[in-house]
């Protein structure tokens, strides 16, 4: 059985590293996917269960050198951690189904081939290079990025040296308001497709459990595998939507992670990122509200039900603040159970 990666035992993260590093973690990650890959993938895709229990209850079939090609890999994922979108880790990876995270992990880690270990953008560059009559030779160098590039600058004759394109923020509400109508409405529904797909995948694991086998495991299976792929559908819908608004070249985000767009004219648009003292004051408030929701030492007794009615409400606020991540806060999610509240039945503020 796997075990757990510990934060000490994580890799300095991507953006950290130094060129040299880089290309060693570059070849690192190569070399585990030449010869894990196909391993993990076999693992997974072959195993009915695989689709429906999390990582940890699988691999307690599977030998220590199956093992150790996770947790080698779950090491190497740990390098591209606030660097993607998400990598799962530290506890999502082993909560959600093990054939989803290996698919992620395999996601992750090939796109560290295509990052330029020099700058930290993707190889997906074209290059003309041209000499002028004094025979010096000068670069137009067109650079599609999927990450902020460290540190990129204008060089001092005033020549731009390379065209980063902001990281994609980590929670859809951030962004979504730039894509189209129907996309949108698409991504309004991820919150309920995912927790009728937990249903779904609990559903069938209870009736493996009780020794039911047949027809109805296998329609909850179905429904599971059916649902997982609208989801990843949306998923692959954003990241196309995404794409296409970072190549206008107008893509604006502030401090806290909210996109805009700039106009033709350089000035942004009436979605321009807020002013200094405003995202201060955002960033206290969320604070506030994150320590008010966690503190399960009030509204007990007596006070039980007027409490469970403004924990609610407070937690409303600072899901609207916060977006998807909300539901993936463990220290709120136990307050929550304490309380004996489903958040996923909490109406969001607008």
């Amino acid at each position: 059985m796997i075990t757990k990666i510990k934060s000490s035992e994580y890799l300095r993260r991507y953006h950290n590293m130094t060129a040299a590093e880089r290309q060693e973690y570059a070849s690192r990650v190569a070399d585990w996917l030449k010869l894990n890959e196909a391993r993990l993938t076999s693992l997974t895709e072959s195993d009915f269960n695989a689709r429906l229990k999390d990582i940890l209850i699988i691999s307690a079939n599977w030998n220590d050198e199956d093992c150790k090609s996770f947790e080698d890999g779950v090491t190497l994922l740990s390098g591209m951690k606030g660097v993607v979108d998400d990598t799962w880790l530290p506890d999502d990876l082993y909560m959600i189904s093990a054939r989803r995270v290996v698919r992620r992990m395999l996601s992750v880690l090939k796109s560290v081939l295509t990052i330029d270990a020099g700058t930290g953008g993707t190889k997906d560059t074209k290059r003309e290079s041209k000499s002028n009559k004094a025979g010096i030779s000068s670069e137009k160098v067109i650079e599609k990025d999927t990450a902020t590039v460290p540190g990129s600058q204008t060089g001092s004759t005033g020549s731009r040296l390379s065209e980063p394109i902001p990281m994609r923020p980590r929670h859809i509400d951030q962004y979504i308001h730039l894509l189209p109508e129907k996309t949108q409405k698409r991504a309004a529904s991820v919150r309920e497709l995912l927790r009728d797909l937990d249903a779904a995948r609990e559903s069938a694991r209870k009736l493996m459990d009780a020794g039911e086998q047949g027809d109805k495991v296998a329609q909850w299976a179905k429904t599971a595998t059916t649902l997982d792929d609208k989801v990843r559908g949306i998923y692959k819908e954003l990241d196309d939507e995404w794409e296409k608004l970072v190549q206008t070249g107008k893509v604006v985000v502030d401090a806290v992670g909210n996109v805009s767009l700039k106009e033709d004219d350089g000035k942004d648009n009436s979605n321009k990122p807020a002013t200094t003292k405003a995202v201060d004051d955002k960033k206290a408030q969320k604070a506030k509200l994150r320590k008010w929701l966690c503190e399960t030492r009030n509204g007990n007794g007596k006070r039980y039900e007027s409490h469970v009615k403004k924990w609610k409400d407070n937690f409303s606020a600072y899901a609207a603040m916060t977006g998807e991540a909300v539901y993936k806060d463990e220290r709120i999610l136990m307050a929550a159970k304490h309380y004996g509240i489903d958040v996923f039945k909490i109406k969001i503020n607008s």
